[in-house]
């Protein structure tokens, strides 16, 4: 009985197999010098945002009156690909996610455009909706350490936190 494949003529010729794992092996170790690697990486969010303040307002409200006239008026412009809202107590938000290679800038002119082409809007009591590229993320945790201690004891305690 005679086997056919590439396993099978791996195994019986351990020789052969033993040269491409070796072979593997440096190709690795050459390649892994060559990567590039970065504890914190930037990120690129690629999203622009749409802010409203509406003092006193309630989510429903918010949502009625701001965030799906938002949502329906920026759906279908060039280069949105997801569009996500946000309504708390005295503020709307309404995030959008750009497709590969859409250019940021270009798109948040298009939402302004779109939203102030919106007729009644924002309402009176609402403030002015703010729209605004995110920018690439740096870093990831920032920490602030306070009390009623010298600099030099607080210094010391956040160098131990970190």
């Amino acid at each position: 009985m005679q086997h056919k494949g590439v396993l099978a003529w791996f195994a019986q010729n351990s020789v052969a197999a033993n040269i491409l794992m070796i072979a593997l092996l440096i190709g690795g170790l050459f390649v892994i010098g060559k990567t590039n690697s970065e504890i914190f990486p930037q990120i690129d969010p690629r999203t622009v945002t749409v802010s409203v303040g509406y003092p006193g307002a309630t989510p429903d409200e918010i949502v009625d009156s701001i965030t799906q006239r938002v949502d329906a008026a920026i759906l279908g412009l060039e280069g949105v690909d997801k569009v996500s809202s946000t309504a708390t107590e005295g503020s709307g938000v309404v995030t959008v996610e750009l497709k590969d290679f859409a250019d940021a800038q270009t798109v948040k002119d298009d939402i302004q455009s779109a939203i102030d082409k919106l007729q009644s809007f924002p309402p009176d009591d609402a403030d002015i909706p703010e729209v605004s590229v995110s920018t690439s993320v740096s870093s990831v945790m920032r920490l602030v350490v306070t009390g009623d201690v010298s600099e030099r004891a607080l210094r010391q305690a956040a160098e131990d936190l970190e």
